[in-house]
């Protein structure tokens, strides 16, 4: 079972503008706002000091118009927008021109806009806490053309202004969703963080985090894209054991715009040793082979026997012969691969085996007269006779030549002894014949006697000859009975 690499979860410090509550000052383009509020979409802000004092129109114009060059809309939209650093974070908007009396003079769309008549109502409280507004508002007067609301919150309300005259500058804006602030409460564009959350050796994890308005992630690995994708997660399993990647993602947001994650890098684990066989040879050895790996970068394998380290083969080899075991014991071996680095893969599955118990001598007999000649098969260093169940010597050969007596049965075994170990053979009986007269030996045997109690000449002689002899006894029981 292979084991996983696993890294800390994603996740950000950062507070996403759209949850920080209104009132609350921020920076953005280096200048310091206000929070008045939050839609789906976007956040407004006012900002939070005076661009100095202007006229609302040097031309008498009392409508808010970006494309009029003598009117306060102009100037926000042109020099006021030109001069901000995160102008690629600011939202078109329809700005709504409403007199006092709430009745529509125009929509202007545009960048840069003023507070209104009626949102100075909606938000006055605000400024309770902050910095105290007054300053131009967008809203006309409706009983005369030639004057503009301006927002006053230390009276609570509001007071006309001569277009002409001047008056605080306040800009308000509408800023794109998905943005964070950091810990200085700076506006800034929520980064595409990639992680590597997991990795093994055949996969690597990506993870980020969802990014507002984003309909798409593009992942790219080594520079080539792999895929695209709605999550935000991605498992790669296009990937070699032992190798390094590199990582980077793009996310294609609705207003086409395009962000890119810094790259990131993982190197993969190197491979498990795949198809491990240990397989005994005899009682003394056990083979190991294994498939030769792929991944780049390989040095070599290291193999254990019953979780210890006994040998480091190199890349090129895939087989091994651990010797000088002992006779049927079981075994475990398991073995894993290493690179140049010291790095080494995941532990192959244990493999367990026996080895052969030591081969039985296997016992030969023949007899030839009274020598009963043995042998046999082994590897011990010598072995141990027995004869009818004693132990009557030993030999460090494989022959022994034992005498017998005719006519007796006997059971024999010889004994391996190997180091502390005494292997017994298998046994074998035999009995030698007894001696059988013919014609010509009872009467060689006849007249050897007569020439023997001839001297003795007497029947008693020959008595007193087969008495002192057991040979002749026997003989003379043969002659006995071919009588």
């Amino acid at each position: 079972m292979a084991i996983l690499i696993t890294f800390p979860t994603v996740s950000f410090a950062e507070t996403l503008l759209r949850e920080a509550e209104p009132g609350r000052v921020i920076t953005f383009s280096g200048k310091q706002w206000m929070i008045l509020d939050h839609t789906d979409e976007t956040t407004y802000i006012i900002l939070n000091n005076n661009d100095g004092n202007r006229p609302f129109d040097s031309g008498w114009g009392q409508r808010f118009d970006p494309n009029r060059a003598s009117n306060i809309a102009y100037y926000l939209n042109n020099t006021f927008y030109n001069n901000l650093t995160q102008k690629e974070l600011i939202e078109d908007y329809l700005w709504v021109i409403k007199n006092d009396r709430g009745i529509v003079q125009n929509n202007v769309k545009c960048k840069i806009g003023l507070i209104s008549y009626e949102e100075f109502f909606s938000y006055k409280s605000l400024f309770l806490n902050g910095n105290p507004l007054y300053a131009w508002t967008r809203s006309p007067v409706s009983s005369d053309s030639r004057y503009v609301w301006n927002a006053d919150s230390a009276s609570n309300t509001c007071k006309v202004g001569t277009v002409t005259a001047s008056s605080p500058v306040r800009p308000t804006l509408y800023i794109k969703s998905g943005l964070v602030l950091s810990d200085t409460n700076e506006v800034i564009k929520k980064p595409i963080v990639l992680k590597i959350t997991e990795k093994s050796h055949n996969f690597i994890q990506l993870s980020w985090y969802t990014l507002e308005k984003a309909t798409e992630y593009i992942i790219f690995r080594n520079g080539v894209e792999i895929t695209r994708a709605s999550g935000t997660q991605y498992v790669d399993t296009k990937v070699q054991g032992n190798s390094e990647y590199s990582y980077t993602i793009k996310a294609i947001f609705s207003d086409q715009d395009i962000q890119s994650s810094d790259p990131v890098s993982a190197k993969t684990m190197l491979s498990p040793v795949e198809n491990f066989m240990a397989i005994p040879n005899s009682h003394e050895e056990v083979q190991l082979s294994w498939e030769a790996s792929s991944d780049p970068g390989l040095a070599g394998y290291i193999i254990y026997r019953n979780g210890q380290e006994i040998a480091w083969v190199n890349g090129s080899q895939t087989m091994y012969t651990d010797p000088k075991l002992t006779p049927a014991t079981i075994y475990s071996y398991s073995i894993q691969s290493y690179n140049s680095d010291g790095e080494k893969s995941l532990m192959s599955p244990v493999q367990m085996v026996i080895t052969e118990a030591y081969p039985k001598p296997e016992l030969r007999a023949s007899a030839k007269g009274n020598n009963i000649n043995l042998s046999w098969s082994g590897v011990a260093d010598y072995y141990l006779i027995n004869v009818n169940g004693e132990e009557i010597g030993t030999t460090n050969g494989k022959n022994y030549t034992y005498i017998g007596k005719a006519g007796v049965s006997y059971t024999f075994e010889v004994v391996a002894s190997i180091e502390e170990y005494l292997i017994p053979s298998n046994k074998v009986e035999i009995r030698l014949s007894p001696i059988i007269l013919t014609d010509v030996s009872v009467s060689e045997i006849v007249k050897n006697v007569s020439e023997m109690v001839k001297p003795a000449g007497s029947i008693i002689a020959f008595g007193l000859a087969l008495k002192a002899s057991p040979l002749l006894i026997s003989l003379a029981r043969s002659l006995f009975l071919r009588l």
